[in-house]
């Protein structure tokens, strides 16, 4: 079959890389499966055969060998900080894509054990299973914006913080008429390790030390979904203030080439049939933490290492009606600038001080 793809790591330093190209699947023997692609459309982003070859073993578990192989036009990588991610696979490597895998089934595993027809909690656990997911595929969406020949899109900032942002309409049907603007931005923390930076930003409780959004420092919880054996693998449902109907939703998850953690702002529904995808996600946002290097294994006690951050925002436009309406000269790009700023601001302060807290 004829397949188009957009593969992007995650940072906005990275261009998405697009490939259209032939896919086979062919089953060897009763236990062996091979998929196999081949790039069929020429670009700067050359493709060659590349695919997967998937065994079945005795324990009821699965070999999979993967095969990765694109030449990729070295201008398209603008940050050399970023290179090293590149060449040893983390960035768009069969490294990534096995690490990918094998969290992406362990999820699905778990989200199985709860089939419709079940009962009222195994539909709850499902419906926040899909909305999770939901959330982080809107996040990357974000942390890799469409830049070029895009009049509502700006590049701005330093080379230390450099900032990504688009203006657009709200993509969900019931607010049809909102503007939304997304932002991100990636950031070296070279003194700190993967796992202590996900310790610091994955905690909910500590969220008031550099969240801009003015949310109260003590949140109710109200859920929790483990998504996995990782005790990091996990969807927590937080009440913001029982009165306004909202509630934070949370999702983080880990695998060998880094972690995620987004969260949204919802409308609290109840689990009666209606469907995760109609959902409004207008305000979201997160962090993408992967490690400087393959050694990612280190103690949450351990604060070296080497880490990159993207940060990731979703908000509300507010005042902006339509495009047609405004001129891209009128961009709220110093509103977001220091949205971001500030942020970045905010973690690099908490990550130290709680450096020196654990170092003393």
């Amino acid at each position: 079959m004829q397949m188009y793809t957009e593969l992007q790591a995650t940072t906005p330093l990275v261009p998405k890389r697009s490939f259209v190209f032939l896919r086979t699947c062919k089953q060897i023997d009763q236990s062996t499966w091979v998929v196999a692609d081949v790039p069929i459309e020429p670009s700067g982003n050359v493709g060659y055969p590349s695919g997967c070859w998937i065994q079945g073993t005795a324990e009821r578990l699965s070999k999979v060998i993967w095969v990765e192989h694109f030449k990729i036009e070295h201008r398209s990588i603008p940050r050399k900080i970023y290179n090293i991610l590149g060449r040893i696979g983390l960035a768009f490597g069969a490294e990534r894509w096995v690490a990918c895998l094998e969290r992406s089934c362990e999820r699905k595993s778990y989200e199985m054990q709860t089939l419709p027809g079940g009962n009222e909690c195994d539909y709850e656990i499902r419906y926040m299973m899909l909305l999770g997911q939901r959330m982080v595929d809107a996040f990357c969406q974000i942390i890799s914006p469409t830049i070029d020949d895009d009049p509502w899109s700006f590049v701005s900032g330093p080379k230390s913080l450099k900032i990504y942002a688009t203006l657009r309409e709200s993509p969900y049907y019931d607010d049809p008429k909102e503007m939304v603007i997304v932002a991100s931005t990636t950031f070296l923390l070279r003194e700190y390790s993967p796992e202590f930076v996900l310790d610091i930003l994955g905690d909910e409780r500590r969220r008031h030390e550099w969240d801009l959004s003015g949310r109260p420092e003590v949140l109710t919880d109200v859920g929790y979904y483990t998504t996995g054996k990782n005790p990091w693998n996990a969807i927590s449902v937080f009440e913001i203030d029982e009165s306004s109907g909202h509630q934070i939703l949370q999702e983080t998850s880990v695998n060998r080439s880094g972690s995620l953690v987004v969260w949204s702002v919802v409308k609290h529904r109840k689990y009666d049939g209606g469907l995760p995808c109609c959902l409004p996600l207008n305000t979201l946002s997160g962090f993408a933490i992967s490690s400087k290097s393959l050694q990612n294994t280190r103690s949450r006690s351990d604060t070296s290492g080497g880490t990159f951050v993207t940060l990731g925002v979703q908000l509300r436009a507010v005042g902006i009606k339509s495009l047609d309406e405004l001129d891209p000269k009128a961009m709220p790009m110093d509103f977001i600038n220091k949205y971001i700023k500030e942020t970045h601001r905010r973690v690099v302060h908490l990550l130290q001080k709680e450096s020196a807290c654990r170092s003393t």
